[in-house]
């Protein structure tokens, strides 16, 4: 698809309409898999003075397209959790050539733990990769508990500024309907189910037929520790997406480094948990947040008995 068939055709410093408010578009930032996100500035409304970030449908003529970028915009709408993107405003934007976007706006930040993790390339300080994890397993948990499976859990897709993470980008998610079984998912031909780098063992099975049981939850808690270890050593140990290439399947567990120090250590047995090859091996989200709280707890006994402070404190 071309560059400008893949977002309205909108002029810096145009306002448009379509929401609650007007929005004054700033700057491109950037394509995800479901939609295109521009940087804007309302300009009248309840938001009045407030930037946000605006995602826009890809072309209108795909009912595929519109479908998933309903989908995601419906997920949201559901999921009320401080670490997890929040909707603030939505509605539809018609642009000159007469097509028809939808489009949703969201908190602006700039910042991602992509970006975070390139600026520390020997890893994070583990009490800092220990706090964050607690925020992405809680978001994790409260949408699983919706029966919402992410399927594109990356550094990317985790929002940062600075205090608090936020998981972004359900635009492949699923949802579960009231009878409880898994909506289908929309998948457009030729496209893996996930990115690359995080591609989970099930996921890949599933894009090359190997299996008929699509990727559930397990799926996302293996997505999570490969971000998890990525926090720590700032180095992502997944060879799934190798396996394409006829490399023997060796179990990207087999390629998480032994580490010194007690935190480090519950922490990446933590992470060796999470990315059994064997999805049934995994514990639930729930059992993971309950084991970093545990790992915080004593890890916030051991740090006030050496330094007499909690860990942060001034």
């Amino acid at each position: 698809m071309e560059y400008k068939a893949r977002y309205p055709s909108i002029k810096r410093g145009q306002v448009i309409g379509g929401g609650s408010n007007k929005l004054r578009f700033i700057d491109f930032l950037g394509h995800g898999k479901n939609g295109t996100v521009l940087r804007m500035l309302c300009v009248e409304g309840p938001l009045k003075g407030v930037m946000v970030a605006a995602k826009f449908s890809y072309d209108p003529t795909e009912p595929e397209r519109k479908e998933r970028f309903d989908r995601e915009i419906a997920i949201l709408k559901r999921l009320r959790h401080p670490h997890i993107v929040e909707i603030m405003d939505e509605g539809r934007y018609v642009d000159i050539k007469g097509d028809d976007y939808s489009f949703y706006a969201m908190e602006y930040q700039p910042r991602n733990l992509e970006r975070l993790i390139n600026s520390y390339p020997r890893g994070l300080p583990c009490e800092e990769v220990l706090r964050l994890c607690i925020q992405i397993a809680s978001g994790l948990v409260c949408f699983h508990n919706e029966g919402v499976v992410h399927r594109d859990i990356k550094p990317a897709n985790i929002l940062f500024d600075g205090s608090n993470a936020r998981l972004a980008d359900f635009g492949l998610a699923k949802d579960r309907d009231e009878g409880g079984k898994l909506v289908s998912g929309i998948s457009l031909p030729g496209k893996k189910l996930g990115p690359k780098s995080h591609i989970s063992p099930e996921q890949f099975r599933y894009w090359k037929k190997e299996s008929e049981v699509e990727p559930g939850k397990p799926s996302d808690v293996y997505q999570f520790g490969l971000v998890m270890y990525q926090l720590i050593t700032a180095f992502n140990p997944n060879v799934v997406s190798r396996w394409d290439e006829g490399m023997t399947r060796k179990p990207t567990t087999a390629f998480v480094r032994k580490l010194d120090g007690t935190l480090v250590r519950q922490l990446t047995s933590m992470v060796k948990t999470t990315m059994q090859d064997d999805c049934e091996r995994r514990p639930t989200a729930s059992v993971v947040l309950d084991g970093l709280l545990d790992t915080y707890d004593q890890f916030d006994g051991d740090h006030r008995q050496i330094h007499g402070k909690a860990p942060g404190a001034e």
